[in-house]
């Protein structure tokens, strides 16, 4: 599938746009190389490899250290990049708000290719802590970010990404703790109501990097070590970490019940957020809320931050989930190495990923 995505990111090329191809000593490299060879020959792409294998939080962070752009842009192995989405990308920063990152939304497609459904923003929405509203339901990441934007694949300014690097030990969440230090540390986040991308969705658990947030243990503990980055971090704003300490985050971002959650936050004081006794998975009291009104009670918090005008994709979502079963939407991975899109001048969109994936990433010299 990797040469499916780098497919869709050639057909995004341009003068000042960039592809890099990045494998984490996977033992398919040979097979990556191959895939995209022609596209290397031609000098679309950029394959850079690395000798020891450090993970997929090592190679998207060696990857945008790799591109060249000023804006970088993450794309995930099995996935695809509109056509036009660059230029529609260019269009909408230069169009304003200004902001420091980027989200936009993206079309679900399963793991033959065809459409599922979409899911995107009715309209241009900034978060900012703490003067916006609904910033808090993005850290909740219960319902916000993925029914209007992924929080993976974004654009961001590549001197964010190199000062503040994927974490290896937030495990699969490495993209949402990356997202929760952009809005603490007060960067601007602005979510362009237009889908950009394709997603791939696993309908089945795989092995490896695939389908992994269907994992429950692994989400669970990608949240648990989120928080615990997030208590740790000297940098985490008062309205943050008083927001982290409470029980209603700690139920709603660690998927656990009110009670435990009560006693979690008693236990360490709700504006100390933390230390935390952290339950294991599949503990008492663990596990998704996954009740009609939990859900009802998501929709009403989303439509309160986006508007009604987002009522007929959540319908839309639960019909797909309805049919498809609990986990929803996860990634799936092509066992190999790693890929990336980026403008040798200064604008970059990149992707990297870990030992058994790939990834690819995108950059313009003129994005804003």
């Amino acid at each position: 599938m990797i040469r499916e995505s780098v497919l869709s990111l050639v057909g995004n090329l341009a003068d000042d746009v960039e592809i890099i191809v990045g494998d984490d000593a996977s033992p398919r490299q040979a097979e990556i190389k191959a895939a995209i060879a022609d596209f290397v020959d031609r000098g679309d792409v950029r394959f850079i490899y690395h000798p020891v294998n450090g993970g997929w939080s090592a190679n998207r962070n060696l990857l945008v250290a790799a591109a060249r752009g000023e804006w970088v842009v993450l794309l995930g192995d099995d996935d695809r990049l509109k056509a036009g989405a660059v230029s529609r990308l260019r269009d909408w920063m230069a169009r304003g708000p200004a902001a420091d990152i980027y989200g936009f939304g993206y079309d679900v497609i399963d793991e033959d290719g065809s459409y599922v459904y979409v899911r995107k923003s009715p309209k241009m929405k900034v978060y900012e802590v703490p003067v916006t509203v609904g910033w808090e339901e993005l850290f909740y990441f219960d319902a916000l970010p993925m029914w209007s934007h992924h929080p993976f694949t974004m654009c961001f300014r590549r001197e964010f990404g190199l000062a503040n690097p994927y974490d290896k030990e937030a495990g699969i969440a490495d993209d949402v703790l990356f997202l929760f230090k952009a809005l603490q540390q007060g960067k601007r986040f602005a979510v362009i109501p237009e889908s950009l991308f394709e997603w791939r969705r696993a309908l089945s658990q795989g092995t490896g990097y695939s389908g992994l947030s269907g994992d429950d243990r692994k989400c669970h503990d990608g949240q648990m070590n989120v928080h615990r980055k997030l208590t740790a971090d000297s940098r985490t704003t008062p309205e943050v970490r008083a927001l982290i300490g409470t029980s209603v985050f700690l139920q709603r971002f660690m998927k656990i019940d009110g009670p435990t959650a009560r006693r979690l936050a008693s236990e360490a004081g709700p504006s100390s957020g933390g230390p935390f006794d952290y339950p294991k998975a599949g503990d008492p009291g663990t596990g998704h809320a996954r009740s009609i009104p939990a859900q009802i009670w998501k929709v009403v918090r989303v439509v309160r931050v986006l508007g009604w005008g987002h009522v007929g994709n959540l319908i839309r979502y639960y019909i797909d989930m309805a049919h498809h079963g609990r986990n929803g939407p996860h990634q799936s991975g092509l066992p190999a190495g790693g890929a990336a899109v980026a403008g040798p001048v200064p604008d970059t969109v990149v992707r990297a990923t870990g030992a058994v994936t790939s990834g690819c990433c995108v950059s313009s010299a003129s994005v804003r």
